[in-house]
């Protein structure tokens, strides 16, 4: 690299090599007050060409640092380049999934200019089956996803506001739109259990043991994926969940567990453990024979040693469930299965949070601790029994 650098008062720019210049413009004060420096990296035949680069790069600058010229998309680019680097992968991708529509529909808009009414047009025409695409993206979307959109965008309302990027949040006047009733979650049966087992069966000893190990761990699917064998303790019968597979670009990318919480050291059935050293068997085998070099020491991969794609999880049990005819199932049926027949044997709530991995009991008791299919014969057993106490002990008396 070279440290030839010019500079002009529109900025400087450092010639690279093959023909690549970076331009380096500054971007005003940003959050704290602290001077922002903005780089890009451009291709130029000539240092006129780059001189003339920069010219353009500074005039971008200053329309994303002047809020009389900003638009919603510029506000949104500095949001995502700000806020979101320190979310996780998961959650940037669905800001940028999300704010595609806002993008289509309202980012040439003039950030000051941008009023309630717009907003709520903007959910009326992603909520109409019969509107035009946006960005390639169709409407008649459901409550619930309306929703998602409005709490986007309502968050980067929020962060251009409190960075002096607008002078109002119109946000604070738009009518949240409403959200689907919540469903019950899906548990299911002991006849259900038995015939989906039986289906697991027939799909080859990995996902016979992935989806055994879903039903019997409830672990997430994401967690399921990052499982290395080092985190395998056969001797002592448990597993550690440490990492998480998120979703980026279509590659799955190994990052942090879900939250904090998620972070456990569980235990597991030896029937479970079992099934492991036997597929661990047969990934060895596979190893053997692969020419490819395997990267990791992952649990459940591929015959060519990759991680396997998320999704592949979900149409995975998908597929088994229409075969098994087992009706509005999905792969977190599992983990809904795992947790509430664990609260119907009596297993305190708290355990059962630090087992699945909940930030709090709370939750788990939200979600879970819906009755279950024997809740009324439980509900009289248990009455009858303090009834049957207090009778016999008045006869006693």
């Amino acid at each position: 690299m070279s440290a030839d650098r010019r500079t002009y008062s529109t900025g400087s720019y450092q010639k690279l090599e093959n023909g690549k210049y970076r331009l380096f413009v500054s971007g005003g004060t940003g959050l704290g007050r602290k001077r922002v420096r903005r780089t890009k990296t451009v291709q130029a035949r000539s240092d006129r060409e780059a001189e003339r680069l920069l010219k353009a790069f500074q005039a971008e600058i200053d329309a994303l640092t002047n809020k009389e010229k900003m638009t919603v998309n510029a506000m949104l680019d500095l949001f995502e380049e700000d806020r979101l680097e320190t979310t996780s992968i998961r959650t940037q991708e669905w800001y940028r999934e999300t704010l595609r529509r806002v993008r289509a529909a309202l980012g040439h808009m003039d950030l000051q200019e941008l009023r309630p009414k717009d907003v709520h047009a903007f959910y009326r025409r992603i909520a109409d089956p019969k509107s035009a695409p946006l960005d390639g993206l169709s409407g008649g979307l459901s409550p619930t996803y309306v929703l998602h959109h409005h709490r986007a965008l309502k968050a980067a309302m929020a962060w251009a506001y409190k960075n002096d990027l607008t002078d109002r949040n119109i946000m604070d006047k738009v009518t949240s739109p409403k959200s689907e009733p919540v469903r019950e979650k899906r548990t299911l049966t002991d006849e259900e259990i038995r015939r989906f087992c039986a289906g697991a069966e027939n799909l080859g000893l990995r996902w016979k043991a992935i989806l055994l190990l879903a039903l019997g761990t409830g672990m997430r699917r994401q967690e399921l994926c990052a499982l290395s064998w080092a985190d395998v303790d056969f001797e002592v019968g448990t597993l550690t969940i440490r990492r998480a597979v998120q979703r980026q670009n279509g590659l799955n990318r190994i990052g942090p567990t879900k939250n904090a919480s998620s972070m456990r050291t569980i235990s597991v059935a030896p029937e479970l453990l079992a099934l492991l050293k036997a597929w661990k068997q047969v990934q060895a085998e596979q190893r053997l024979r692969s020419f490819c070099p395997w990267e990791g020491d992952w649990v459940f991969t591929t015959s060519l040693g990759n991680t396997i794609p998320i999704d592949k999880f979900t149409h995975t049990a998908a597929a088994l469930f229409q075969r098994m005819e087992i009706p509005n199932a999905t792969f977190h049926t599992l983990r809904h299965t795992c947790a509430t027949r664990m609260l119907e044997a009596g297993v305190p709530a708290n355990d059962v949070a630090a087992y699945l991995g909940h930030a709090s009991t709370q939750m788990t008791l939200d979600v879970y601790g819906h009755p279950g299919e024997r809740f009324g014969e439980k509900c009289v057993a248990a009455v009858q029994s303090y009834l049957n106490w207090h009778a016999n002990g008045t006869r006693a008396l």
